[in-house]
């Protein structure tokens, strides 16, 4: 899953290169892309990501709702890019809150920053750093190597080392949420307690 954001030039660059390197791994691939509700430009200044893909790799588009106009052969789906989140394998974003929301769900979180999208963040928030990368919840790959990408992916979707320690990670930062119910047994509980 590759969750969008707003500028034009850095979702071009984030989409692209996942794509190719989705190619790259000798798997049959279902590139979800999440276009940001924020997102100023067309639906069909990304159609051409969907049509032009490696034979192994199928693109599908999701956004909150729907647009006025949906190129021809466009696969795009309304839903809310979240709900889709649990059906996934992996997150490759460059900054987004939904790499916080996938490493929750121990979901493998890949921060692809390529140079443009390191000076961008810089100037927009003063700092390059993204605190996914910084507290070890997602793994960051600098530049724009699509190789680098693709070994990483792999890595990451064939349960290896690396994804274990990843996960180990996301679950000592962001601990479980209590169990389903837990409140109201708690409520019940104290509730029971005044009878006595």
């Amino acid at each position: 899953m590759l969750p969008g954001d707003k500028d034009l030039v850095l979702n071009i660059l984030l989409f692209a290169l996942t794509i190719e390197a989705s190619g790259e791994l000798g798997l049959n691939i279902r590139v979800v892309i999440g276009l940001h509700p924020g997102d100023p430009n067309s639906v069909s200044s990304y159609k051409d990501l969907g049509r032009f893909v490696p034979p192994n790799v199928s693109v599908t588009f999701i956004r909150r709702e729907a647009p006025e106009n949906v190129p021809g052969g466009m696969d795009l789906r309304v839903l809310p890019t979240p709900h889709a989140l649990s059906g996934a394998d992996l997150v490759v974003t460059f900054v987004s809150t939904l790499g916080y929301e996938a490493a929750c769900q121990r979901i493998p979180v890949i921060c692809f920053f390529p140079d443009y999208g390191e000076r961008w963040l810089e100037a927009l928030t003063g700092t390059s750093e993204w605190e996914q990368c910084k507290n070890g919840t997602a793994l960051k790959i600098r530049g724009s190597s699509a190789e680098d990408l693709t070994r990483l992916m792999r890595e990451l979707l064939t349960g290896s080392d690396t994804r274990v320690r990843l996960q180990k990670r996301q679950g000592m930062v962001y601990l479980n949420p209590p169990e389903k119910g837990s409140a109201i047994k708690s409520i019940v509980k104290a509730l029971e307690s005044f009878q006595r």
